[in-house]
C-alpha cells in the first residue's frame, strides 16, 4: 500500500468524527452483503495494487480529428506499478490510468499476465474493456510451448486472439514460423500467417516459404500458398556452385506431420517444379515423404537426370540420406517410373544430337544409382523394349532394337556396358546406313528438353526479414497521438478455421 502517513491520519480522524456523529443521529444503515463486481464490462475498473509514487491529475485530448476534445481524470503511477483486472495483472515501470476511457498507458518493462499467457513489451496501452493489450517495441507472447515475438502486438484476452506485425516469429515444439504479420488463435492452437512466410520444421530440416499460410500447432499441419517454395538443404555442399539441396516450387503446399498422419509428408499441387543437383522434374502434383526421403510425382510427370529423361503415369524418386562429421548428405538412390514407363538418354558419342538410347515398359522401369549418383542399372518390366546405338570405338556402327518380358541394362560411366533380355526375346541389329527412323525410335518417343525447368523457374526461398535492432534507451510516456502508428493490419482470411 502507499505510504502517505499524514494524509491517512487526517482521513482516519475525519472518518471517526463522522462515524460518531452518525451514531448519535441514527444515520448509519445496518450492515449489508457486499455485492459482487458488476458483470458489465464498462463498469469494471482495474485496481491499482502497487506503485512507489502516484498522483491524480486531469488531461484533455482529442479522441479523433473531427471530434471535440475530452477532459478526464487520470492517475499517474511510477515505480514498480501493478494493476489487477480480474484474473489479469499489468506490471510496468510507469503508467497513466484514464478514468473515462478505461485505458492504461504503460511504459517500461511491461508485463501483462492472464492464465498461461504472458505478453511483454516496452510500451503501449491496456484497455480495460475487452482486456485488450496493445504493445510496441520488442513485443513477446508466451503460451506454454508457443513463443511469439514482433515489434508490434495486440492481444485480445477475452477472445484469446493475438495479432502481431513487423518481423514476426513464432516458435512451437516442432516449427519456427517467420512472417510480416501473424494472427494467433489461442483456443484453437492455430494461426494465420501473412507476408514473407517462412516455416522451418526442426525434425526434417525442411523450409517452406510463401506469401500466405495457415498453421495448426495441435495437428502439426501447415497450408502454404502464394508462390510457395520448399527447400531442404544438403549441409555437406556449402560453398558449391550447384549444391545438392532439394528445391520445389508450386502453387500450393500442405505439410502433414502430426501423430495421426500415417506418413509425414508435404503435398504439393499445381505447376510443380523440382530441382536437386543434376535432377530436375515437373508434374501436376507431387508428394514429398519426409521420413522416407521419397518424392512421388503424378499428373504428366517427367524427370530429367543429366542427359536422361523419364516419363510415366507416376514417378518415384528415392533419396538416401546419411549423417556424418560434415553434416547431412543425401543422394539419389533410385528412380521408379510406373505404368507407361519411358526412359530416354541422349547418346553422348553422337555428334549430330539426334540419337537417343531408349527403354519402355508397360509396368515399370527401375533405375538405380551408385554412391556417386551415377547411372548404374536399369530394369524394365512387362513388354520391355529397348533401342541403343552401337559403336566401334568412336565410329557409329548401327542400332540394336530388342524386346522381351524383362530387360536389364548395366551402365559404366553413363554408357551402356551390358544388356540382358529375359523371356519372349526378339531383336534386330541394323547397320548405320540401314537404320530407318522407325528403327531408331520406340513408339511414344518424345524428347522434351524444352520443357525442362530452368534454374530461374525453380525459385530460391525468400530472404529472411531483418532482425529488429535493440533499443537501449527507454522512452517516456506519450499521449495517444504521439504513439508510433501501427502498420495496416493484414486481412484476416483463415481458410480452414474460424476466428
Amino acid at each position: 500500500m502507499y505510504q502517505f502517513t499524514a494524509l491517512n491520519q487526517r482521513l482516519t480522524l475525519t472518518f471517526v468524527l463522522w462515524l460518531f456523529a452518525a451514531l448519535c443521529t441514527g444515520q448509519v444503515n445496518p450492515p449489508v452483503a457486499i455485492k459482487s463486481a458488476p458483470k458489465n464490462d464498462s463498469a469494471r475498473t482495474a485496481v491499482l495494487e502497487h506503485a512507489d509514487v502516484f498522483a491524480g491529475s486531469t488531461v484533455t485530448e482529442l479522441p479523433a480529428p473531427n471530434l471535440p476534445p475530452i477532459t478526464e481524470a487520470v492517475r499517474i503511477a511510477t515505480g514498480n506499478v501493478k494493476f489487477v483486472d480480474g484474473s489479469t495483472t499489468v506490471e510496468c515501470d510507469s503508467a497513466v490510468q484514464y478514468s473515462l476511457s478505461k485505458k492504461i498507458r504503460v511504459v517500461g518493462n511491461v508485463k501483462i499476465v492472464r492464465d498461461t499467457v504472458t505478453i511483454r513489451g516496452r510500451e503501449g496501452f491496456y484497455y480495460e474493456q475487452g482486456r485488450r493489450s496493445v504493445l510496441q517495441d520488442s513485443v513477446s507472447l508466451t503460451d506454454q510451448s508457443v513463443i511469439l515475438n514482433s515489434q508490434s502486438g495486440t492481444y485480445f484476452s477475452d477472445e484469446q486472439k493475438a495479432v502481431f506485425s513487423q518481423n514476426v516469429s513464432m516458435k512451437d515444439s516442432a516449427n519456427l514460423v517467420l512472417s510480416d504479420s501473424l494472427i494467433y488463435y489461442r483456443a484453437l492452437q492455430k494461426s494465420v500467417v501473412i507476408g514473407r512466410v517462412r516455416i522451418r520444421n526442426f525434425s526434417d530440416n525442411v523450409l517452406i516459404t510463401g506469401g500466405y499460410a495457415e498453421h495448426d500447432i495441435g495437428r502439426s499441419y501447415s497450408f502454404i500458398e502464394q508462390r510457395p517454395v520448399l527447400t531442404q538443404i544438403d549441409t555437406t555442399n556449402k560453398g558449391k556452385s550447384q549444391p545438392d539441396s532439394l528445391v520445389i516450387r508450386a502453387m500450393k503446399m500442405e505439410a502433414f506431420r502430426g501423430k495421426a498422419d500415417t506418413a509425414k509428408r508435404v503435398e504439393i499441387t499445381d505447376s510443380v517444379r523440382i530441382r536437386r543437383g543434376d535432377l530436375t522434374a515437373r508434374s501436376g502434383k507431387a508428394i514429398y515423404f519426409t521420413d522416407q526421403n521419397e518424392l512421388l510425382l503424378t499428373g504428366n510427370a517427367i524427370v530429367w537426370y543429366q542427359d536422361t529423361q523419364m516419363t510415366g503415369d507416376s514417378v518415384r524418386v528415392v533419396l538416401r540420406q546419411t549423417s556424418g562429421p560434415q553434416g547431412r548428405r543425401s543422394r539419389i538412390d533410385k528412380i521408379i517410373v510406373l505404368r507407361k514407363a519411358f526412359m530416354t538418354s541422349r547418346d553422348t558419342l553422337d555428334r549430330t544430337g539426334k540419337k537417343f538410347n531408349q527403354l519402355s515398359g508397360r509396368e515399370k522401369i527401375v533405375i538405380a544409382f551408385d554412391d556417386s549418383s551415377r547411372l548404374q542399372r536399369a530394369e524394365v518390366f512387362a513388354e520391355a523394349r529397348s533401342v541403343y546405338y552401337l559403336y566401334d570405338g568412336l565410329d557409329a556402327n548401327g542400332v540394336n532394337v530388342a524386346s522381351g518380358d524383362r530387360i536389364v541394362i548395366g551402365f559404366d560411366s553413363s554408357r551402356v556396358s551390358r544388356i540382358a533380355i529375359y523371356k519372349g526375346v526378339e531383336g534386330d541389329t541394323y547397320p548405320e546406313a540401314m537404320a530407318t527412323p522407325d528403327a531408331r525410335n520406340l513408339p511414344g518417343f518424345r524428347w522434351r528438353a524444352s520443357e525442362r525447368p530452368e534454374d530461374e523457374s525453380v525459385m530460391p526461398p525468400v530472404k529472411p526479414a531483418p532482425k529488429p535492432k535493440e533499443k537501449s534507451n527507454p522512452r517516456k510516456p506519450k499521449p495517444d497521438a504521439a504513439l508510433p502508428k501501427k502498420p495496416a493490419a493484414a486481412k484476416e482470411r483463415p481458410r480452414a478455421f474460424p476466428p
